[in-house]
């Protein structure tokens, strides 16, 4: 049993996860930032993107008292909605 190749291993597991959590970062303020330019540009009403997305932030932040009944309703649309197989 060498101990090089376990913190061989170890060295490429963390940088592996690194590059992966990172990339997720990056998307997720992607996505946010998308948001915030489309609330931006109409009057803080988002006009484009996924409805089931801005259904469940809006149920994240608390707006309204529907907001939850707004995800229930963006996850039976997508559920109705055809895929593409």
């Amino acid at each position: 049993m060498n101990p090089l190749g376990f913190v061989g291993v170890g060295a490429a597991a963390l940088g592996i996860c690194f590059i992966t959590l990172g990339l997720f970062m990056d998307a997720i303020i992607c996505s946010l930032m998308c948001l915030a330019i489309d609330m931006d540009l109409n009057d803080g009403t988002p006009q484009f993107g996924n409805p089931k997305f801005h259904a469940k932030l809006d149920a994240i932040n608390g707006s309204g008292s529907d907001s939850y009944a707004a995800v229930a309703e963006a996850e039976a649309c997508e559920a109705d909605s055809p895929t593409m197989d």
